[in-house]
């Protein structure tokens, strides 16, 4: 069982009873966002602050190491298909003021690649 907050991430391995924090990967930054895809990997959508500069990494060692994952962008849509374990999306809007645009990504190997 893992629960995420401002600058910690923590993990039980006793059902909530007691939690140790993992590493300082992610020390002073927020982590928005903690899914599991049911076979083991986690992915962590994390920032300096709140929703601006976002980035994505994923554990599959149940949060003990991380790895940044590239390609994904700062979506605020990011689901994880548990039926397809290692299946994700994400989806949102990105631009300027001026400008901006619609856009969705699949990824079937666990966010290395997207199209």
């Amino acid at each position: 069982m893992n629960r995420a907050g401002v600058e910690n991430l923590q993990r039980s391995e006793d059902n909530g009873v007691s939690w140790s924090t993992l590493g300082q990967q992610f020390h002073q930054l927020d982590i928005g966002d903690l899914k599991s895809d049911g076979s083991g990997m986690l992915y962590a959508k994390v920032a300096p602050m709140p929703f601006w500069g976002a980035t994505h990494s994923r554990s599959s060692d149940a949060g003990g190491t991380w790895q940044s994952l590239s390609g994904f962008g700062d979506a605020p849509v990011f689901l994880v298909n548990r039926a397809h374990p290692g299946q994700l999306l994400q989806a949102g809007v990105a631009g300027s003021a001026d400008v901006s645009w619609n856009f969705a990504a699949v990824s079937t190997d666990s966010g290395s690649t997207w199209s």
